[in-house]
C-alpha cells in the first residue's frame, strides 16, 4: 500500500507497482532451472505532482501513466492497490522443469 506521505516524498518522479485490488496480482520473480531470472511486475510511472486539498487533508490525487497510451490516477480510495518501487518484495517462484521438453 502506498500512502500520501510516500507520494509526497516521491515528488512526482519514479515508478509504482500495481498489486491488483480484486484479483491480487503480486510482483513475481521467476527463477528458471538454469538460474535465469524473470520479473512479472506491472509498472506505472508518476506523471506530475501530487494534488492535495486544504479543506480535506485526507484527499489526494496522483496521475500515473501505464504503457504508451493509458493514464490513470492514485487517490485515497485505490491507494491500497499500489506500492512504491523501493518497497517491492516480489514473490519468488522457482521452476524445476524446462519449458522445452524432449
Amino acid at each position: 500500500m502506498i500512502t500520501k506521505e510516500k507520494l509526497m516524498e516521491m515528488n512526482g518522479r519514479g515508478e509504482v507497482h500495481y498489486e491488483g485490488c480484486y484479483n491480487q496480482v503480486d510482483c513475481i520473480k521467476h527463477v528458471g532451472p538454469r538460474g535465469g531470472v524473470r520479473y512479472d511486475i506491472v509498472y506505472a510511472r508518476l506523471t506530475s505532482k501530487l494534488k492535495t486539498w486544504k479543506r480535506k487533508p485526507e484527499k489526494f490525487y496522483q496521475p500515473i501513466k501505464y504503457g504508451m497510451y493509458d493514464h490513470y490516477f492514485i487517490n485515497e480510495q485505490n491507494c491500497m492497490c499500489f506500492h512504491a518501487e523501493d518497497d517491492c518484495k516480489p514473490v519468488v517462484k522457482i521452476s524445476n522443469t524446462s519449458v522445452f521438453r524432449k
